[in-house]
């Protein structure tokens, strides 16, 4: 069991001696082949804890090295049953997610590396963080818009490429 050492929410970090907790990540795809997926976190918190906000900013830290950093995708106040006891279930996303949410439009797109057209989708679709890399040329591109994760989805796919959020 990986000990969890700090849980912000909305840039608050949350007093883990005060609260019952319970945590679950997931990283998005299985093997490196499948289509990209985004990384997730489920947060169950008891307690006296404030409802956070949908957006707001999550990050789950293990042995004091970040494993999750997302946002708050949906909430779900709870009561338990057998106890009585209120509870909420945090559900957030990590970034991949907001590149569905991201229309390109490829336009005139010159052949040039694989490394190279990743870091032009995601400059198109404003994220400004990224680290590429491929030396596999590719053709040059003209196309209707599309979002980002498909048109990095398919680069990915014909390279031998992954698409994925580091946490």
């Amino acid at each position: 069991m990986t000990t969890i050492t700090r849980v912000s929410i909305g840039g608050e970090d949350l007093a883990l001696a005060n609260v019952t907790y319970s945590v679950r990540i997931t990283h998005g795809r299985s093997t490196v082949t499948d289509w990209p997926q985004s990384a997730t976190c489920d947060l169950v918190l008891y307690g006296n804890v404030r409802m956070p906000e949908l957006s707001e900013p999550v990050i789950v830290e293990a042995y004091g090295q970040p494993r999750f950093t997302g946002l708050v995708s949906d909430l779900e106040p709870s009561t338990d049953p057998a106890t009585g006891r209120r509870f909420i279930i945090v559900s957030c996303t990590g970034p991949v997610a907001d590149l569905a949410l991201a229309t390109v439009t490829p336009s005139s797109w010159p052949q040039e590396t694989s490394g190279a057209r990743a870091a032009r989708i995601l400059a198109a679709a404003g994220i400004t963080a990224y680290r590429t890399s491929g030396d596999f040329e590719v053709l040059s591109q003209t196309s209707d818009p599309a979002n980002a994760l498909d048109l990095l989805g398919t680069l990915a796919s014909s390279t031998g490429a992954a698409v994925y959020s580091a946490p």
